[in-house]
């Protein structure tokens, strides 16, 4: 995305995969953060993730060269921001200044006002999940100027694809838009 950005390239394949292994179904299953009842982010009766797979594969490009090329486009990213929780309690004890850190990055030239729906990581986990709200609440709130947006999350569906979670909720956005 940055070499994008930069022009330095017009096209780029992003691509993840995600199998569940034994490794990392032990190490959640330890922490207790697995889910006995479903993947419900956001829920009050939320009792941890639910781990799935997900493979991912998508074609990037330049806006300019989506057009040249004639391409059915089906979303435009306008804004990208990344972060760190930082030193944290630990991965399942995210923080705040982390996750506002990656919202302001991402809107760093765009107006935060204009957004109609938000996506959001969402592990339905207790702590993760209100820590999440909070960081978007102090971020968009003064900025909505009262409006309401609704929020959602692909873990809703699928479940958590570790590694391809991103992926699968800029899949998930991408085809809500369309449809």
């Amino acid at each position: 995305a940055l070499a994008l950005e930069a022009g330095e390239i017009e096209t780029a394949i992003v691509a993840g995969a995600s199998m569940a292994s034994a490794q990392s179904l032990v190490l959640f299953s330890q922490a207790q953060s697995c889910s006995a009842t479903g993947s419900r982010p956001f829920d009050d009766e939320a009792d941890g993730l639910v781990a799935s797979e997900g493979y991912v594969v998508l074609i990037v490009k330049t806006l300019e060269r989506a057009i040249r090329d004639r391409d059915d486009i089906k979303a435009v990213i306008r804004g990208l921001g990344m972060s760190s929780d930082g030193r944290a309690l630990s991965l399942w004890a995210p923080r705040k200044e982390g996750q506002i850190a990656a919202l302001e990055r991402a809107y760093r030239d765009l107006d935060p006002g204009h957004v109609d729906y938000i996506e959001a990581h969402a592990t339905s986990t207790q702590v993760g999940d209100a820590t999440e709200i909070e960081a978007l609440a102090e971020f968009f709130g003064p900025r909505l100027k009262g409006r309401r947006i609704p929020i959602g999350s692909v873990k809703s569906n699928l479940g958590h694809t570790l590694e391809t979670a991103g992926l699968a909720s800029l899949v998930k956005v991408a085809l809500a838009l369309r449809h």
